[in-house]
């Protein structure tokens, strides 16, 4: 037999309203699904591109602040301490 309504497990001799209305609900809801997964998909790639911004970010301040240490520690190697 062939297919109706050009949907995959849609039978000509599916002419049932019930059985007819159930699969446009269930084609509603895949539809639906793949908008979803597609808004999902764009908002997942948004927040990767901000990571990857907040840990260059990171390890930019990281690196000014190990710079800063290793001064404080070269200038403080220079001074006796009293005791």
């Amino acid at each position: 037999m062939g297919t109706g309504g050009g949907e995959p497990g849609w039978q000509t001799g599916d002419a049932d309203p019930e059985r007819r209305d159930y699969y446009e609900r269930l084609n509603n809801q895949l539809v639906s699904l793949r908008e979803r997964v597609a808004r999902l998909e764009e908002d997942n790639w948004w927040l990767k591109r901000g990571l990857e911004k907040v840990n260059s970010r990171t390890w930019w301040i990281t690196s000014i602040i190990i710079t800063i240490l290793l001064e404080l520690l070269n200038i403080l190697s220079r001074h006796p301490v009293a005791h």
